[in-house]
């Protein structure tokens, strides 16, 4: 059975309170917090499978090691440095972000 718990949250800031107050104390703004209510799982759900709907993970998937994991090759963008294109796993993948630091 799903435990229904209610907390308030600041229209302004979206600071949290565990009940209703008037002055916000993060925005300092007054009146602003509207009631939710969040769904909460039970705390002991031994040998059963929750679905995503319901607000869980699919227990019945195993855990498998990590070398058996498939893995889906893309093109990749060749940096002309042999060294850096090495650490990146044969270069830049098309569309993400890479964040290189150093001094």
């Amino acid at each position: 059975m799903k435990k229904i718990k209610t907390q308030y949250v600041c229209a302004s800031c979206g600071s949290t309170a565990p009940k209703w107050i008037g002055k916000c104390p993060t925005c300092d703004a007054w009146n602003t917090y509207h009631e939710e209510q969040i769904i909460q799982p039970p705390k002991a759900m031994v040998g059963t499978t929750w679905s995503i709907e319901e607000g869980g993970v699919n227990d019945s998937s195993s855990p498998i090691p990590l070398m058996e994991v498939p893995s889906e090759l893309s093109a990749r963008i060749q940096t002309g440095d042999n060294e850096f294109d090495r650490v990146m796993g044969g270069g830049i993948v098309p569309g993400s972000i890479t964040l290189i630091g150093g001094q």
